[in-house]
């Protein structure tokens, strides 16, 4: 059953270990827009790989 209570919960973290340059990056602020646009991109990535009908997208 679908309720009226549609919505996502985001949990991000502070810090995250870089690659590059073999230490701890901080990241104290977290673009809402950026966020929005990776999240949009995963998810019609994961859709995409599906056998859908009507299903087309650009990425």
């Amino acid at each position: 059953m679908i309720d009226d209570t549609n919505y996502a919960d985001c949990l991000a973290c502070e810090e995250a270990f870089d690659t590059k340059k073999n230490k701890m990056k901080n990241f104290s602020f977290i673009s809402y827009e950026k966020l929005r646009k990776t999240w949009m991109y995963q998810a019609l990535g994961l859709l995409s790989k599906q056998k859908l009908k009507h299903f087309h997208y650009l990425k």
